[in-house]
């Protein structure tokens, strides 16, 4: 697909030397002679690239045009042209979001190297966008209960929020993918979603990776260790199991998110971060932090608790869990998708077999892996129960 660039400009000439130039170049082109020409052609056209001269007549001049343009997240990217530009101009220009400013007459060679910086971008941007999309599909809340309901109408609300997020549930009931998607359906998805596993890391070390090392005169032969908060700057930090945090590491991160400042051990300098936390828990943290045995202060700063109720609760979500697997196998294995039979629904959906989420997959998994017959029965099932 040809990339389109519209060029604006009340002078004919101007247009028709771009016009020719560009389509030599082997991109696809369009024109308008007014801001409000432009706008209407931008709708049309959808142009990946904007040439837009200041100076035109009417209504709207080419700033006016900018800032419509950047007002409705338009994903063109605008370069400014003008006969008698000033550098104040081209200072305001660039903060209502043009990508460069080039002065009349125009060197073509500076034109050129601006189109192919905006295409390389561009692309990046796309494939971003397009390995985004696949992730959030890997992601996606599977389920039609209450439950689910809730946190889909929730979630963008949740991402929004700058104040920490506590998810409460057993294991392996989907706290992490809940954790992903606040995550990555916000304004953090570009940048870092880390987790850490307190209940992995040995307590003595917490506060060394969580806040980071300084290299120590004393100690040479230990080298500096860079801050889980430095690595998850303007993304999301996942605090998986908070309740094995240490008290000390508990304090720490009670004061940097009140004031996202933090130090590292062995420095008297203070960094900055800015980190959405997430935690989850399998404990009873409320109680926990009543007996003292979680602090009372770091429990209180979560804005939001979310509660995961189990998925043998859920049997809607369980029953949808198991298709959404069934056919997730089928297009990973490239083979025929798998049915079951009512009788064999059923007994998945029993309280004779109470499954985890990750339990399930590895169990439609082995499905795929045990048999080549299409359709299966409660017997085919027990099989390899």
């Amino acid at each position: 697909m040809k990339t389109k660039i519209l060029v604006v400009d009340d002078e004919a000439s101007i247009v028709q030397v771009l016009l020719d130039l560009l389509t030599d170049e082997g991109y696809e082109t369009q024109s308008a002679s007014s801001g409000e020409e432009a706008l209407r052609m931008i709708s049309s056209f959808q142009p990946d690239i904007i040439l837009l001269d200041i100076w035109m007549p009417g209504s709207l001049d080419g700033l006016d045009v900018l800032k419509e343009i950047k007002s409705k997240l338009n994903l063109s990217e605008v370069i400014m042209m003008s006969g008698h530009g000033t550098i104040e101009t081209a200072v305001q220009a660039t903060k209502v979001g043009a990508w460069g400013f080039l002065e009349k007459p125009l060197v073509f060679d500076k034109l050129h190297i601006l189109i192919k910086q905006i295409l390389i971008i561009q692309k990046e941007r796309k494939e971003k966008n397009f390995l985004l999309s696949r992730l959030r599909e890997d992601i996606s809340l599977i389920g039609s209960s209450d439950f689910i309901k809730n946190c889909k109408k929730n979630i963008l609300n949740w991402s929004k929020a700058s104040a920490p997020v506590l998810i409460c549930g057993e294991a392996s009931v989907g706290k992490k993918i809940l954790a992903k998607n606040i995550h990555y359906m916000g304004e953090r998805s570009p940048y870092d979603f880390v987790s850490y596993f307190c209940a992995n890391s040995a307590q003595s070390l917490q506060i060394e990776e969580l806040f980071g090392r300084q290299k120590s005169f004393r100690f040479p032969q230990e080298p500096a260790k860079r801050s889980q908060l430095s690595y998850t700057h303007k993304g999301s930090l996942f605090l998986r199991n908070i309740e094995f945090l240490n008290l000390d590491a508990q304090k720490l991160l009670c004061s940097f998110i009140k004031s996202s400042e933090y130090q590292s051990v062995g420095s008297d300098k203070k960094y900055n971060s800015d980190v959405h936390i997430i935690a989850s828990t399998s404990a009873d943290l409320k109680k926990m932090a009543d007996n003292g045995t979680f602090l009372k202060d770091l429990y209180s700063q979560f804005a939001e608790v979310i509660n995961v109720p189990s998925l043998s609760s859920r049997k809607q979500d369980l029953q949808d869990l198991i298709l959404y697997f069934l056919s997730y196998f089928s297009k990973k294995e490239s083979c025929e998708l798998k049915s079951l039979d009512k009788d064999a629904m059923d007994f998945l959906l029993s309280e004779k077999w109470q499954f985890h989420a990750k339990e399930l997959k590895n169990f439609i998994e082995k499905i795929y892996i045990f048999y080549k017959k299409q359709n299966l029965n409660i017997a085919d099932i027990k099989k390899i129960l």
